[in-house]
């Protein structure tokens, strides 16, 4: 076994660059949100970032688990291999994170006020405008790794520090006349901006295909879904009332797959797979509702 120190050393150095430059990119929104607002103000959006980081953990949860599968498959079968398994990685994180982005959407109020108190109400909007953005934004999560798998890291370095930077003069801009709301804003510019800059860097280098049969589709059952769980406040609301709201949330979702026929049989059996043979056959009877 023998390697090349400096191809170590060339393929590591700019990571641990872009450790650093990430650190500015996760936090530049508050930061200078502190230079143009109160801590109230501060403390009101961090709560936001931080029911939405609980969402965000979901497509890192994908994002972490198919670095190591892209890598093994690149390694195996080439380019063509991984061309298909970036399709079907959008597929799955469409359909699974799709109704958690407009759910959270739906019920950022209620979550709020239950979690960390009435006084944190205010965040309501902007956790509804990141989690927007989010969800529009969901299939960036099966590119997250692609560039390091490529061995493009110095690539993969430079876009990091030109998201943070777009993200710090978006917030330059909006934060001091639109304050929380503006910093959201802001957040959403760069995840928008992030998808863009990583498909334009890989597609001379891969050639890229995204599922959008079941982009479409998961957006709009979870936007159904987003409505009726909204309606359902309206007639009647109260902060305890979450647990009710998650539960009709999901009814509608799963009514929407059903009616969309967003979910085939292979879906199924991935999942009675991936569950194994204890908790498997439980996920079957459910096979004859979510299938049309």
């Amino acid at each position: 076994f023998s390697f090349s120190l400096k191809h170590l050393v060339k393929f590591s150095f700019p990571l641990s660059l872009q450790d650093a430059v990430s650190y500015v990119y996760a936090w530049f929104d508050r930061a200078i949100l502190l230079a143009y607002t109160t801590l109230d103000a501060l403390g009101i959006y961090n709560a936001s970032m931080t029911a939405f980081g609980v969402l965000n953990n979901v497509p890192n949860a994908i994002a972490t688990s198919l670095f190591p599968t892209y890598s093994a498959i690149q390694g195996k079968n080439g380019a063509e291999a991984l061309q298909s398994s970036i399709r079907v990685a959008s597929r799955y994180v469409c359909l699974i994170a799709m109704p958690l982005s407009h759910g959270l959407a739906a019920t950022a109020k209620p979550a709020l006020t239950l979690f960390v108190g009435e006084a944190y109400a205010e965040g309501t909007t902007p956790l509804i405008i990141l989690s927007i953005f989010f969800a529009l934004t969901l299939v960036s999560t099966a590119l997250s790794g692609l560039l390091v798998v490529l061995g493009e890291t110095v690539l993969s370095l430079k876009l990091t520090a030109l998201n943070a930077v777009i993200g710090i003069g978006s917030a330059q801009l909006l934060l001091p006349h639109l304050g929380a709301t503006g910093a959201s804003l802001t957040r959403g510019i760069v995840m928008a901006t992030s998808l863009l800059t990583a498909i334009i860097a890989l597609r001379n280098r891969i050639r890229l295909s995204f599922d959008m049969e079941a982009f479409w589709k998961s957006l709009l059952a979870s936007t159904v879904m987003a409505i009726g769980v909204a309606a359902s406040q309206t007639y009647h609301y109260s902060k305890f009332y979450l647990p009710i709201y998650v539960l009709i949330g999901g009814a509608i979702y799963l009514v929407m797959l059903r009616l969309t026929n967003a979910i085939k049989p292979e879906d199924v059996h991935l999942m009675e797979e991936y569950l194994g043979p204890r908790l498997g056959p439980l996920f079957k009877p459910l096979e004859k509702y979510i299938i049309a």
